[in-house]
């Protein structure tokens, strides 16, 4: 492959902010690769887990640019792509469809990597998780056929899923190994606050409690959570957060 003076590898904002103030530096966009593992381009995470994922904001909304953009520039765009290996001395890396690309300066800026449950039964089909905007089309498809909904974890995440899940009409349960809602925030207060949010937005906050396997149901089309309390709930969809 053609060299760039400036590869970036990662397809979120990182990237594409870096990618803008290259530009607006003058660097020539030709002289620019971005490399995305995601086939999509580089996009704004936090709407997957709020307006998009609730039908509130459209999927062209959560791109950075547009493809106008990129193609107006000049940059070269390589989707779909993973970096397996950095090669700092020839200045070089090699992706997983085994192209090689010189650089003159490199970013990597992938992200954190999707901490998955390793529970007995977490490869079900009716468990989800929440990092790409492939995770969020799925769960929005799901949530239509939906009734009940558990959340594994308490984080940030977590919380967002079970009030939109709570938004969308669904039962929600929210399973928190900690003693309260965002403990680590080392706020009573805060905590408190949360609690009683959505206690009022009708989610079920279980604290000090964790998933401990998962089965199908009978009829196959949800999931029985054995909890650490050993009772079992009954879901639609099971998200991680």
């Amino acid at each position: 492959m053609p060299a760039s003076d400036f590869l970036l590898v990662g397809g979120g904002l990182a990237s594409a902010t870096a990618l803008e103030r290259l530009l607006k530096s003058g660097v020539e966009g030709t002289r620019i690769t971005l490399i995305g593992a995601e086939p999509e381009l580089p996009y704004n995470r936090p709407p997957l887990s709020k307006g998009y994922l609730l039908d509130r904001e459209t999927r062209e909304s959560i791109f950075v640019k547009p493809q106008a953009f990129y193609e107006g520039a000049g940059v070269r765009l390589v989707l779909g792509t993973s970096v397996q290996r950095v090669d700092t001395t020839a200045h070089t890396i090699q992706t997983d469809h085994g192209d090689t690309y010189p650089y003159g300066k490199l970013l990597l800026a992938q992200g954190s990597a999707l901490r998955r449950l390793t529970v007995p039964g977490s490869d079900l089909p009716h468990i989800f998780y929440l990092r790409t905007l492939a995770d969020s089309d799925a769960l929005k498809n799901a949530i239509t056929r939906a009734h009940t909904a558990v959340v594994v974890g308490g984080s940030f995440i977590g919380m967002e899923l079970a009030s939109a899940f709570a938004q969308k009409g669904l039962q929600t349960t929210l399973l928190h190994r900690g003693k309260e809602v965002f403990d680590k925030l080392g706020s009573p207060e805060a905590s408190r606050f949360f609690a009683d949010y959505y206690a009022k937005h009708q989610v079920a906050i279980r604290t000090e409690d964790e998933a401990t396997s998962f089965a199908k149901t009978p009829d196959g089309n949800a999931v029985a959570v054995t909890t650490k309390r050993s009772d079992t709930l009954t879901a639609d969809i099971v998200a991680a957060g």
